[in-house]
């Protein structure tokens, strides 16, 4: 949904995708406007979207594609949210997707969570999804070794200076990852 939820969610699997030489596309839905509460950016659209960029870079990755739609707004776009997912689904025909819980406390991760699932039927039949949690952890699921890349999933959070202004996502991934191995 927004320029740093999927290094938060998926940045790890990410770049052990990178590091096989997949091809990974992420889509930031949002033009991350709100992501400034204190306004302490001139631009925070273009801050978050230079920091989008880097922070996919550090994963080994290419640049997000943008589609610029308000933040904090998408479950009133879910038509065209829909489409656009089904559209992305068709064009790449993934052979594992990753997109939210349905779960998810913030609402336009929980509108991309139900566009996803409403654009499922454009997916390759065998394409596996997994689903990730931003503001929690999914229960049940699957649990990914990610010691070998989370060095760089945490690399990759640091470039979100202006995300980190107001949470300490590197810390609070490190705490997170920790808590799911030992738990």
């Amino acid at each position: 949904a927004h320029p740093d939820d999927e290094v938060i969610g998926a940045g790890s699997m990410l770049a052990w995708h990178a590091a096989r030489g997949h091809q990974v596309t992420v889509v930031h839905a949002t033009d991350g406007a709100k992501g400034d509460p204190g306004n302490r950016e001139h631009d925070i659209r273009a801050v978050r979207r230079r920091e989008g960029v880097q922070a996919l870079a550090r994963l080994g990755l290419g640049d997000p594609r943008h589609w610029d739609l308000p933040d904090g707004e998408l479950p009133e776009h879910l038509d065209a949210l829909t489409a656009r997912i089904g559209e992305v689904m068709r064009e790449i025909r993934p052979r594992t997707l990753y997109s939210f819980h349905a779960g998810e406390a913030h609402r336009d991760h929980r509108a991309i969570a139900a566009a996803t699932a409403a654009a499922a039927a454009a997916l390759p039949a065998d394409c596996r999804c997994l689903l990730y949690g931003v503001n929690f952890v999914p229960p049940g699921g699957t649990l990914f070794d990610v010691t070998d890349t989370y060095p760089r999933c945490y690399h990759a959070l640091q470039a979100y200076a202006s995300q980190n202004a107001y949470i300490d996502l590197p810390g609070m991934s490190e705490h997170r990852c920790r808590a799911a191995t030992v738990n």
